[in-house]
C-alpha cells in the first residue's frame, strides 16, 4: 500500500489558505484578465484594477490576522529592496526612459516578493489556479472560432492559460493520489476543463508555452520528492542517465524533434509550436528574429557592465523599435548590468542548492509550478519586470537561502 506523504501541518490553517488563494489570484492575474476579455471585450484596462484589488485583499488579510505567518527572510527583503532601488534610480538618473511604472512595478515585482513570505499551502493554490478557466468555459466558443479564423491562439492568450495548466499537470501527476474519493470527482471534472484549454494550447498556442508544459513533466520525473524525507534525492546511477540523455539529445537535438514530430503527424496530432519549431528551424530562423534583438541587448551591455541602462528602459534605449529583449537573463545585464546581476542569481543559486535538501511538499509543488510557469518563457518571450510569477519565485526560492548550508 503506498504511503500517503506527510503534509505540513499548516495545510489546513486558514490564515494560509487566504495567502495561498491570494497567490494565485495575483499570478494568474493575466489568465484571468485574459477571460475577463474574451468574456466582454470592453474591459480593457482591468489588469490594474485586479492586481489593486489583490493587493487590497492581502493586506487586509494580513491586517486582521496580525502578520500571522508572514516572515520576510532577510535575502528575500534585500533582493526587495535592491529591485526597488534599480527602479528608482533608473527613473531619476537613467539617461532613457523606463517604460514600467511605479504602480505596475510594484503589483509585479514588489508585491510578489511580499506574497511568497508565508507559509503556502500547495493544494489551495492548484486548486485555486485550476478554477480559473471556468470563467471562459461559457465562451469556448469565441476560443475555437478565433483560432480557425487566425489559425493561431496567439502568444499572449497562450501564455495567460499557462499556469492553470502547469498546476494541472502537477496535480495529476503529484498531488490527486492523496486526495480523496469525493474530492476525486470534483477535481476531475476540473481537469476535464483544464484539458479543454490545454488542447488548444497544444493545437494552436506559442512554442513557449509547449516548452514550458513539456519543461513541467520532465521536472517532476527528474527531480523526485523524497517521500520518507524532506527534499529531494537523486540517486547515482539516475544523476548518470539523465546527463547522458542530456548529452544525446543535445547532440541530436533537432532530429530528435523532426521525428517526433513526424510520428504525431502520422498519428493524426500535430503540436502547433513544434510543427512551427520544426519549420522555423528548416528554414534557418528559428528564434525569429530574437538573436538580432539579443544581440542588440548583449553590445549595449558591454558599453555598460557594471551598472546596465536601468530598469525597462530597452524600449527606449531602441527608439520604441522593441518592447523587451525576449531573454530575461539578457534583460538583467542590459538593466542593471553585472551589480544588479550578481545580487539577483548569486543568492538565487544558493538558495536552490538548499532547497534541494531541505523542501517540504508544499514547498517543492511549489517551486516546480513557480519555475515551470516562468523561468522557461522568461528565457524566450517575456518582459522581465512584467512577470509577476518570476519574481514570485525567485521570493520563495529566498525563504531557503541559509549561509550555513549553502
Amino acid at each position: 500500500m503506498q504511503k500517503r506523504l506527510k503534509i505540513t501541518a499548516h495545510s489546513n490553517n486558514q490564515v494560509s489558505n487566504a495567502y495561498s488563494i491570494l497567490l494565485a489570484l495575483s499570478a494568474g492575474v493575466w489568465t484571468l484578465t485574459t477571460l475577463l476579455l474574451i468574456a466582454s471585450p470592453s474591459l480593457h484596462g482591468i489588469m490594474t484594477y485586479l492586481y489593486i484589488a489583490v493587493a487590497t485583499a492581502w493586506v487586509l488579510v494580513t491586517f486582521f490576522s496580525a502578520g500571522k505567518g508572514l516572515k520576510m527572510s532577510a535575502p528575500a527583503f534585500v533582493m526587495m529592496v535592491v529591485c526597488l532601488i534599480a527602479y528608482l534610480f533608473t527613473v531619476m538618473y537613467s539617461q532613457y526612459k523606463t517604460s514600467a511604472t511605479f504602480v505596475v512595478f510594484f503589483c509585479e515585482v514588489i508585491l510578489s516578493f511580499l506574497m511568497v513570505q508565508v507559509k503556502i499551502n500547495a493544494r489551495a493554490f492548484l486548486l485555486t489556479s485550476m478554477l480559473m478557466p471556468l470563467i471562459g468555459l461559457p465562451f469556448i466558443d469565441t476560443l475555437f472560432l478565433y483560432v480557425s479564423q487566425e489559425d493561431s491562439l496567439g502568444m499572449g492568450t497562450s501564455y495567460a492559460f499557462m499556469l492553470p495548466a502547469v498546476c494541472t499537470i502537477v496535480y495529476l501527476l503529484k498531488y490527486i493520489r492523496y486526495d480523496r474519493r469525493l474530492q476525486k470527482m470534483f477535481m476531475w471534472l476540473l481537469v476535464a476543463v483544464n484539458m479543454l484549454f490545454m488542447y488548444l494550447i497544444l493545437s494552436s498556442g506559442s512554442r513557449g508555452v509547449v516548452l514550458s508544459l513539456i519543461f513541467t513533466i520532465v521536472a517532476i520525473y527528474i527531480f523526485p520528492f523524497d517521500n520518507e524525507r524532506d527534499g529531494i534525492r537523486m540517486k547515482s546511477w539516475r544523476s548518470l542517465l539523465i546527463l547522458l540523455g542530456a548529452i544525446l539529445i543535445g547532440i541530436y537535438f533537432w532530429n530528435i524533434l523532426d521525428f517526433f514530430n513526424t510520428i504525431l503527424k502520422t498519428v493524426g496530432i500535430t503540436i502547433y509550436g513544434l510543427d512551427r519549431t520544426v519549420e522555423f528551424h528548416k528554414a534557418g530562423d528559428v528564434l525569429t528574429g530574437r538573436d538580432n534583438i539579443v544581440e542588440i541587448a548583449w553590445d549595449a551591455f558591454l558599453h555598460e557592465p557594471l551598472f546596465g541602462h536601468g530598469v525597462s528602459t530597452f524600449p527606449d534605449y531602441t527608439n520604441d523599435t522593441y518592447p523587451w529583449i525576449h531573454n530575461s537573463v539578457i534583460q538583467l545585464l542590459f538593466d542593471g548590468g553585472l551589480v544588479l546581476f550578481l545580487l539577483v542569481v548569486y543568492p538565487l543559486f544558493r538558495s536552490i542548492k538548499y532547497w534541494f535538501r531541505t523542501c517540504t511538499f508544499d514547498d517543492y509543488l511549489m517551486v516546480l509550478v513557480l519555475f515551470s510557469a516562468s523561468v522557461p518563457g522568461s528565457l524566450f518571450s517575456h518582459d522581465l519586470w512584467s512577470l509577476p510569477i518570476l519574481w514570485m519565485f525567485v521570493g520563495f526560492s529566498l525563504k531557503y537561502c541559509k549561509s550555513k548550508h549553502a
